[in-house]
């Protein structure tokens, strides 16, 4: 027992002795002094009954407050144990923030490079689609050009099947008239040499001559004017009346003032007369 509880007894023991005095004082002075005297031993012993009682509750008391003292101590040991860790954790989790910070401040650094990347290539994106859209539109300018140039080469082809079509034809027309040029050379060759015109003469473009027929006999003809008119032999005469052609007469015979002319062909259906017109020239 500690000295407490043994300083509780003491006191106790001394209360309930002088509660004993008091009562064997009392009985002497009362006639009942046995009553009293059992009454004041029960008393006693229910006080010590119930001093003890309290002894055992503060003894069970002091029981548990030393246990809650120990476990106090070893939840303040523990605690310390757990400040300590938890004061390493926290220099350990500034480190690790320190490390972080310095990352933090790189991965900003970073940012804003790459921000201004990303506005340099924004830009260059812009400049690229502003480009495209330039290449586009001459793509678009040089579809129509060939297009263009398309229907042109389709309309320059068709131009030149249709130039070939009149050069063929034009061809046709120039042999066809080379042909004929051949046999009238051939045919004035023969009639220069038949009338002893010289063919330079024959074949010369006569001056605009123009008379009339005064006298028709067999395939001769009588013109009204002659060497003085610069008639001269082989000049050909077509022969009209009003606006109707009659036919064509070459002259071969000249005088100062009429010239002789054979009818050299004549339009179907027609008869030269006198009257009619005569001119080196077609109306």
């Amino acid at each position: 027992m500690s000295t407490i509880g043994r300083l509780f007894v003491i006191v106790n023991l001394l209360l309930a002795g002088g509660f004993l005095f008091s009562g064997i004082m009392l009985l002497k002075k009362m006639d009942n002094y046995k009553t009293k005297w059992e009454t004041a031993v029960r008393t006693a012993e229910a006080d010590k009954k119930a001093l003890n009682e309290q002894i055992a509750a503060k003894d069970a008391l002091r029981a548990t407050a030393e246990k809650a003292k120990s476990d106090a101590e070893t939840a303040k040991a523990q605690v310390a144990g757990a400040n300590e860790e938890l004061k390493a954790r926290v220099q350990s989790a500034e480190n690790t923030m320190g490390e972080q910070r310095t990352q933090l401040a790189k991965i900003a650094a970073d940012l804003d490079n790459f921000r201004s990347n990303i506005d340099s290539l924004q830009k260059q994106l812009t400049d690229a689609n502003k480009s495209i859209d330039g290449m586009r539109e001459e793509r678009d300018n040089a579809r129509k050009a060939q297009e263009n140039a398309e229907n042109e080469l389709a309309t320059a082809r068709e131009a030149n099947k249709q130039l070939d079509a009149k050069s063929n034809s034009l061809m046709a027309k120039v042999n066809e008239l080379g042909e004929k040029l051949s046999g009238a050379e051939t045919a004035l060759a023969v009639y220069a040499e038949r009338t002893s015109i010289p063919l330079s003469e024959v074949m010369a473009a006569p001056p605009l001559i123009t008379g009339n027929v005064t006298d028709v006999a067999n395939q001769l003809v009588q013109l009204s004017v002659g060497s003085d008119s610069n008639v001269k032999k082989g000049y050909s005469f077509s022969i009209y009346r009003g606006s109707e052609y009659k036919g064509e007469a070459i002259v071969e015979y000249l005088e100062n003032k009429f010239a002789t002319a054979r009818i050299t062909k004549l339009a179907p259906g027609r008869r030269i007369e006198a009257g009619d017109v005569a001119t080196t020239r077609l109306f």
